[in-house]
């Protein structure tokens, strides 16, 4: 959620107008809570939508479901932290917004609040950049004799409305639309180790990895065209 800022009445206003932006939970890159804090100490973060592409990517982390249960709480609360902390940071990197943290899964878009031509590329970068990081931390974990999980990603792209919506003292930022559920679709068929995209996401990315098309059958018995990386390029 992040806190709109009210039109200042007096100079003295704008720093809390800073705060309200800035002392949220990170939601986006430093380069955009910095615009964004920008346009609160002036009055000019105002409700807005727009409609186009943007791309999503969900991160899972595989056996965690199962590992939790044989975990004390404090461990649970450990594992999750040394997990997505870092995987934030790498989505903020390569210019994403994290939408929502649901458990032990992420989810990011690339080409809002601000456009990216290159918001495809983008996330695959991300994706590729989190199995990096994964490994590194679960060299770690394996050493400190912790439970290890791995990490399945998903990307997808299509059309949403997306914008900052509510009143004057409170913004929230949000997508909607089929994306989101269609992406977390592509998540639920993801094994871990895996990057796995949609055609849309593929055709723009596709000079970047060699990639085999395979098909996934949801839970629903719905069957989706996708293609999951095999190699990476330079």
């Amino acid at each position: 959620v992040i806190e709109g800022a009210r039109p200042a009445a007096a100079p003295a206003a704008a720093p809390r107008q800073i705060a309200d932006v800035e002392g949220r939970f990170p939601r986006f890159p430093a380069r955009v809570q910095e615009r964004l804090a920008e346009r609160a100490a002036q009055g000019n973060l105002t409700p807005w939508s727009d409609q186009s592409i943007v791309t999503v990517l969900v991160a899972d982390l595989v056996g965690f479901k199962a590992a939790r249960f044989k975990m004390k709480t404090e461990e649970v609360s450990a594992l999750v932290t040394d997990y997505l902390v870092p995987l934030t940071d790498v989505i903020f990197q390569h210019g994403g917004a994290l939408l929502h943290q649901l458990g032990d899964s992420l989810v990011a878009v690339f080409g809002t609040p601000e456009p990216d031509e290159h918001q495809q590329e983008q996330a695959l970068k991300t994706g590729r950049a989190m199995q990096a990081a994964i490994e590194k931390i679960n060299l770690r974990r394996s050493s400190e004799g912790l439970v290890t999980c791995q990490l399945g990603v998903a990307l997808n792209s299509g059309e949403v409305f997306h914008g900052f919506l509510g009143g004057p003292e409170r913004l929230n930022y949000m997508v909607i639309g089929d994306l989101i559920p269609k992406s977390l679709l592509y998540s639920d068929c993801t094994p871990g180790g895996d990057v796995l995209m949609s055609p849309e996401v593929y055709q723009k990315v596709f000079k970047l990895c060699e990639a085999e098309r395979v098909s996934i059958q949801t839970r629903d018995n719905v069957k989706l065209p996708a293609y999951r990386v095999v190699e990476w390029k330079t």
